[in-house]
């Protein structure tokens, strides 16, 4: 018999000799996860089912267990690690144990309870057994009836709270159902007058411990299931588990007592050591400082270092070369939902690297508040014998994190964030890690984003500036809630995640599937599809979605098209509408802007800009169409109305004017080119569902939740249009943030939504009745992880100014805080900025022989500017030095560096800022008596979309932010406000100074200086997410910093298709523009079938109408279907008959040939 089965073996074993039993127990201590195995093994039917003669068996042998386990192990080390490792096995077996619920078997199963419990440490198990127990009305009032809650309290009141903590109530109530058991049962029951005096915690141990078991009548465990009300306890109490620990299912178990958090740097280096056959001595030591059992070579301190550190960092010995570097940090623990003592792991590294990490650890805890350094620290550890358990710091913990704006006033540029992110270290990602499974892991989130998880009773709406994780904490909402789902055997919810970007989309979809994987231990490699893979999915319809499809993640645009798909493939008949929006390119604000603009009056065009005359025609005019006003636009009238909600980029009547002008002119050039843009779109999807409730209804079916990220860029009706597809109110999540709806949607807000909310689920068409509607809550979301303090301080005042000013148009949040220190924005005031930004040894742009092995990638610099001609003017000065972009194209990025160029010097709103307005505005936000707006009468609308323009230039900055201008005039007013008044405010948060004015010499300093090397993937990145925003210029830029050759040819590719779209869409087109576009057509297509972009390469050619060239195009790429239409329309027959033939289709192949009267050929395909 193998000594990994002995002890099983013994249970269903008569003999019961002292050898064998003590033979048995070492085989536990060596194998604890055979007690598991009685669940899997074919005995597994009779254990349960005869559980009334097995259980005592097992009883009596693990109460022999702790005696043996003195014996086995003589090092204490080897000792803790085997025992931590038996009381877990321990408390998953009675976990399963439990849920399996052996009938007829209630005593038995209450003796094993008392036996386990007793003999496993208080854990986070220990939590889940509780609840379990609780659940199961007529065990948990036995073990109360005999007296073994009060054994449990006796013995250890760390597990008796532990057991029964998450489910005080329920256990009291299962107390006081004994006790009333009694007054029936006796008259003379001495209990009775205080049955109805159970009103707090210390009442409730009471009751429980010292009340119970009754001697004083004749009350036997039989009476119990008649008094227990089962069905009703367990579902409440699954739900209030369900809620409580929601974000767990994403985790896994813990370790330990104390939660560890590991930094990034030492998550990479627990994978090298996986791989190095190294990962088992430092997973035992993690696994001790998890126990609290912390023994003398886990506290050894860093000499060195240690009088300038806020908090002592220890080294924990692994081997005689490997350290792991910790502290005692503050962080939200999930499980006991409060703050409390963590073990924080710095780093897993070599000792000669100690002195090194230590220093950047001295950095970091800079930013440590009084409170949070206080509570970080565990006393005299020589005084700690065995086991130390963390300490709780209930409430919201405000102190322990700073809220102030505090910053390192230091002529040296910042290192990047020291550590990167952190994460909780569960059996989850050690698994994951010892296989080396290729998975991603949940970051360890603030208790914010743990509460907007965890909430599973309402809609979600989440307000979160730039950097604040809100993107992040949106999907470990969806992936928790699924994998919960998942865990619990039911069927999976059906989710999905819109965003407008699909390169995001693709990241957030194989990032969100991945993190599902890796906790559910499915291994799956993502891959990129293929053209024709993505051909066949856009050919998809929402009622042919399986299991598989979900959590489906897409863009906005995408997700159009497949309801559109679904409407004719339901119908079963052609939707007009429906049918142009699937044949016809899309109108967004690049065909807009190339297509569309150069064909309006001049005299309209002088008077807007474009972009900002786009965004207020999709977002104001047509976006704010909706199901009550018969999905109608704003008509002039209530365009023209002045309210400021209704045209936020324009002021003047005349400007409104021409905007809605253009709408007009937008409109008739659409039609008569028969084509729709995305409102085209909605309005149509809308209506079609409208006027079809059955249909509406069955889709409902299909989708259970929906998620939409950086919503702020939605339109309104686009809102409506979500809302319509959902059937439960509680299953909406909305993350956004309007300081940023600078394009696109420009009248977004929460309250907005909310509105659009309430008429869905409270209108006619509604089936949830008023009080059943979950009240939507806007949670903000303000710990910004991205920024450090120096760049926050800058953006908070920016938005303090936003909030006083234009109250109706920003969602009003509380400031914004983070955890690193950084320099404060520079200043730069001159006209050298330009030969300072030049490179000295400037490289030939289209090199691109240079080897890239050998090149140093420069961290990723960009320079911000309004507009356009400005844009293209310094990128040609400025060469590969730095990228320039215009303030909407750096929208949703992050760089390094920024340099923001004539922001001040060039705005529209320079008159108000030399009058100081920004100024009275700040002091009125402070102000007691401040109201908002009314303060300052007739203000510019234009400064809202300045003001934000500002906000999303200075959040761009991850490290470096330089201010540059060129006229000391306008920038003084802004610099007083910086530097005078925002300092002086009577309550305001900010520093001494929040802007620093800096010299020539140090703007070259900075530029020419050793900075921090970028990775080429972070540059291949940006390219690819220009590429997909039509920056092609950009792309161009980013793939030519790499040596990216694809990208450099596919950036060309484009850059040359829309050059031959310009040629042909100008108002007059000469034969010369008519050749130039045939050229560049021709050009792009070739490239794109280069580069196997065959797609793109027909859409060139079917530009030209050379339909047998793009035949071609098809055939050769196996493309046949495609192809045979192709040929079709080119007039040529028996190439089409050759495409159906390789298809297989013999009867569309003499079809063509007899049509076309091809006969000779039909003969000899037929005598075939």
């Amino acid at each position: 018999m193998g000594s990994e089965n002995r002890f099983v073996s013994l249970i269903f074993d008569p003999s019961r000799d002292e050898t064998g039993i003590g033979l048995a127990c070492k085989s536990l201590g060596e194998h604890p996860e055979q007690l598991l195995g009685l669940f899997f093994k074919e005995e597994t039917q009779n254990f349960l089912s005869e559980f009334f003669y097995y259980g005592p068996r097992l009883a009596t042998l693990l109460e022999r267990v702790p005696e043996h386990f003195k014996y086995m192990f003589h090092d204490q080390h080897k000792f803790s690690l085997r025992w931590r490792m038996y009381e877990e096995t321990l408390g998953t077996f009675l976990l399963t144990l439990l849920r399996l619920s052996p009938p007829r078997s209630l005593e038995e199963i209450a003796v094993i309870v008392t036996q386990i419990i007793l003999h496993i440490r208080p854990g986070s198990l220990l939590e889940l057994i509780g609840q379990e127990l609780c659940g199961n009305s007529s065990l948990a009032q036995l073990l109360i009836w005999n007296g073994s809650m009060r054994d449990i309290q006796k013995k250890s009141l760390d597990t008796f709270q532990k057991l029964t903590w998450s489910s005080w109530e329920d256990w009291g109530n299962h107390a006081l159902i004994i006790i009333k058991a009694c007054v029936e049962e006796s008259s003379k029951n001495a209990h009775s007058s205080k049955t109805d005096s159970v009103l707090d915690r210390n009442h409730m141990e009471k009751l429980v411990a010292s009340f119970i078991p009754c001697k004083a009548c004749k009350f036997t465990p039989s009476t119990l299931t008649d008094i227990s009300e089962t069905p009703v306890a367990r579902v409440r109490n699954y739900q209030r588990w369900t809620n409580a620990t929601l974000f767990s299912c994403l985790l896994g178990d813990h370790l330990g007592v104390w939660k560890i958090l590991l930094s990034d740097l030492a998550l990479g280096s627990l994978r090298k050591a996986a791989k190095s056959g190294e990962l088992r001595s430092i997973e035992d030591k993690l696994c001790l400082l998890a126990s609290g059992v912390w023994k003398r070579n886990s506290l050894r301190g860093v000499t060195p270092v240690n009088d300038r550190l806020k908090v002592p960092v220890f080294c924990a010995s692994v081997s005689e070369s490997a350290v792991i570097l910790w502290q005692v940090d503050i962080a939200f623990d999930e499980r006991r939902c409060d703050h409390m003592q963590v073990v924080k792991v710095w780093a897993i590294c070599s000792s000669t690297e100690v002195l090194d990490i230590c220093e950047r650890i001295v950095k970091t805890q800079q930013s440590f508040t009084p409170a949070r350094t206080k509570a970080s620290q565990v006393g005299d550890f020589k005084r700690i014998k065995g086991f130390l358990s963390p300490k709780i710091f209930p409430g919201e913990a405000r102190d322990l994190f700073s809220k102030e704006y505090g910053v390192v006033l230091s002529n040296e540029s910042p290192h990047s964030p020291c550590f990167g992110k952190t994460y909780s270290l569960t059996s989850t990602i050690l698994e994951c890690v010892e296989k080396d499974i290729p998975g991603l892991f949940p970051v360890d989130p603030s208790k914010e984003e743990i509460d907007i998880i965890n909430d599973i009773t309402n809609s979600t709406f989440v307000l979160g500036r730039s950097g604040t994780g809100k993107t992040t904490c949106l999907i470990y909402k969806l992936a928790s809630r699924f994998i919960n789902t998942k865990m619990e055997d039911e069927v999976p919810v059906r989710q999905l995640l819109l965003t407008r970007s699909k390169n995001l989309a693709k990241k957030l979809s194989v990032y969100t599937r991945t993190l599902i994987n890796t906790r559910l231990g499915i291994q799956q490699e993502h891959q990129l599809m293929k053209e024709e893979d993505i051909e066949v999915q856009q050919r998809r319809h929402i009622m042919s979605l399986n299991e598989e499809d979900f959590p489906l993640v897409c863009t906005f645009e995408d997700f159009l098209t497949l309801v559109e798909r679904t409407i004719q493939f339901k119908h079963g008949r052609i939707n007009t509408d429906i049918s142009r929006s699937l044949r016809t390119a899309t109108v967004d604000d690049f065909i807009f802007e190339t297509v569309y603009w150069k064909h309006f009056p001049d005299s309209l065009k002088k008077q807007v800009s474009m972009s900002l005359a786009y965004a207020d025609i999709m977002g104001v005019i047509k976006g704010s169409a909706c199901l009550e006003k018969k999905l109608q636009p704003l008509s002039k009238e209530e365009y023209m109305s002045g309210r400021s909600k209704n045209a936020p980029n324009f002021a003047l009547q005349s400007q409104r004017s021409a905007v809605y002008s253009l709408y007009e002119s937008y409109e008739r050039l659409k039609n008569s080119l028969d084509q729709v843009d995305n409102l085209d779109r909605v309005i149509s999807i809308l209506g079609c569902l409208n006027k079809c409730p059955g249909f509406r209804a069955q889709i409902r079916t299909i989708i259970n939740e929906i998620y939409v990220d950086e919503v702020q860029d939605q339109r309104p009706v686009e809102i409506e249009l979500l809302l319509i597809l959902i059937n439960d109110p509680s299953c909406i999540h909305f993350v956004g943030d309007t300081a940023q709806s600078i394009s696109k949607d420009s009248q977004f807000r929460f309250a907005n939504a909310k509105q659009r909310f309430y008429a869905r689920f409270t209108g006619p068409a509604s089936s949830v009745g008023k009080g059943s509607i979950p009240v939507p809550s806007l949670l903000p979301l303000c710990r910004n992880f991205r920024s450090h303090r120096g760049i926050l301080c800058l953006s908070s005042v920016v938005m303090d100014i936003l909030l006083e000013a234009f109250p109706d148009l920003v969602d009003a949040m509380p400031p914004e805080s983070g955890d690193q220190y950084g320099p404060i924005p520079s200043l730069y005031v001159g006209s050298y900025f330009i030969d300072a930004m030049k490179s000295p040894g400037k490289r030939d742009h289209d090199n691109l022989t240079e080897n890239p092995e050998s090149q140093a990638f420069g961290a990723v610099r960009a320079i911000i500017v309004r507009d356009e001609l400005t844009r293209d003017r310094l990128q040609k000065e400025v060469g590969d030095a730095a990228l320039v972009l215009t303030i909407l194209q750096s929208k949703g990025m992050e760089f390094d560096q920024v340099f923001l160029y004539n922001f001040f010097s060039c705005s529209r709103c320079e008159a108000m800022y030399r009058n100081r307005i920004l100024e009275k505005l700040l002091r009125n936000h402070y102000a007691k008596d401040s109201h908002g707006y009314t303060h300052m009468k007739g203000l510019d609308i234009i400064l809202c979309s300045d003001l934000k323009q500002l906000y999303v230039s200075i959040t761009r900055a991850k490290t470096i932010l330089w201010i540059i201008e060129e006229n000391t005039l306008a920038v003084a007013p802004v610099q007083h406000l910086f530097n005078a008044v925002a300092p002086n405010l009577p309550k305001g948060p900010y520093p001494e100074k929040l802007i620093r004015t800096r010299t020539l010499d140090d703007l070259k300093q900075e530029l020419h200086s050793s900075h921090e090397q970028s990775d080429p993937s972070q540059w291949d990145e940006y390219g690819q997410e220009f590429l997909e925003r039509k920056n092609y210029e950009q792309s161009l830029f980013c793939f030519k910093k790499i040596h990216n050759e694809r990208g450099v040819k596919l950036s060309k590719a484009y850059i040359e298709r829309r050059t031959a779209i310009d040629y042909s869409t100008r108002r007059t087109v000469t034969n010369e523009l008519r050749n130039k576009s045939i050229g560049a057509y021709r050009k792009a297509s070739k490239m794109f079938y280069d580069l196997g972009l065959i797609s793109e390469a027909v859409e060139c050619l079917e530009a030209l109408k050379d339909f047998s060239c793009a035949g071609d195009y098809l055939a050769k790429t196996g493309r046949h279907q495609q192809a045979a239409w192709m040929y079709l329309k080119a007039q040529e027959p028996l190439k089409a008959a050759r495409e159906y033939l390789e298809l297989g289709v013999q009867e569309k192949t003499i079809s063509v040939l007899h049509y076309f009267g091809h006969h000779d050929h039909l003969l000899t395909h037929l005598k075939r």
